[in-house]
């Protein structure tokens, strides 16, 4: 990706950069609970968090699917959408057998 970045004049992403709660990842003090949680509550908690986390970036490749103009990153773009929504549909299954 950060080749394409860098052919299309773009600025890369710098290593280890995070993405914020508002894109699906959690936060310190969800972390905590998930940390201090029995089993079956840390379950629980680690399915939501990354059913969410998963949501997100169906969200973001949707944004690029819709509004993409390179064939390579829409097409990964797709691949991400389907992927992602088969992992939320297995999370969300087990989820409902806790």
């Amino acid at each position: 990706m950060n080749a394409w970045l860098e052919t299309w004049g773009r600025v890369q992403m710098p290593e280890g950069a995070h993405h914020s709660s508002s894109d699906g990842m959690m936060t310190e003090q969800q972390m905590q609970k998930l940390d201090e949680a029995n089993s079956a509550e840390g379950q629980r908690l680690f399915l939501e968090g990354m059913i969410r986390h998963h949501q997100g970036a169906i969200k973001m490749a949707q944004a690029e699917i819709t509004s993409g103009k390179n064939p390579e990153a829409i097409t990964l773009a797709n691949n991400i959408a389907k992927s992602q929504q088969a992992e939320v549909d297995t999370m969300t299954e087990l989820l409902n057998k806790i």
